[in-house]
């Protein structure tokens, strides 16, 4: 279902990142979706970032009607090289074959840090976001007003607090948004798996769509 492929950057020569990418056939522009992974997804190997969470759920639906993306980190953190994920984001949405006003993003971890922070960044580009077990810098979640925001986290996760989702949803809803937060009672770090197989969660974000 998917195939892998390389970005090289325009703006930065001799950067790149590596992908997987689906889209299902279509006659008209198609929403984007970019998943986001988290560190154990870090590395040069595309099936590092494994079949289950997201991509199995993806898979186990048959595909979404969407354009998927998925980069794969081959640093530390996504923030070393932030400004070239940006770009490839970018590159995508202004693709005429793409909706450019159902914008979605998700990631889970250190990727839903990267989801928060794309946000933060280029609210303008962004229609709704899903992040899974992350954070961010929540002074300036007020940015993400305008975005369609559905987060969640485990209770249970010591490997990154749920305060954390609960400050930026708490931030942006203060600021005049709409954001909301699932949290799982039992659920430790890998919140990934209930979000993912929420039916409710894929009916909404695929409801999205800018004014």
């Amino acid at each position: 279902m998917f195939i892998d492929k390389r970005f090289d950057s325009q703006k930065y020569p001799g950067e790149y990142l590596d992908y997987l990418f689906y889209e299902p056939k279509s006659n008209e522009p198609l929403p984007l979706l970019l998943y986001t992974p988290g560190a154990g997804s870090r590395g040069t190997n595309l099936w590092q970032i494994g079949t289950g969470g997201f991509i199995q759920n993806v898979i186990e639906r048959g595909g979404v009607p969407a354009r998927i993306i998925i980069p794969q980190c081959r640093f530390e953190t996504w923030f070393e090289y932030f400004h070239v994920l940006c770009e490839f984001l970018e590159t995508n949405i202004q693709d005429p074959k793409i909706d450019n006003n159902r914008v979605y993003l998700t990631g889970t971890s250190m990727g839903a840090y990267a989801t928060w922070q794309l946000c933060i960044s280029h609210p303008e580009w962004v229609t709704a976001a899903v992040p899974v077990c992350g954070g961010g810098m929540y002074w300036d979640a007020g940015r993400l007003k305008n975005i369609a925001v559905w987060a969640f986290h485990g209770m249970k996760d010591d490997t990154v607090y749920c305060c954390e989702s609960e400050h930026m949803v708490d931030r942006i809803n203060q600021a005049g948004g709409n954001a909301k937060l699932t949290l799982f009672p039992e659920a430790g770090h890998n919140a990934w798996d209930p979000a993912y197989s929420c039916e409710e969660m894929w009916n909404w974000l695929f409801q999205q769509k800018k004014e």
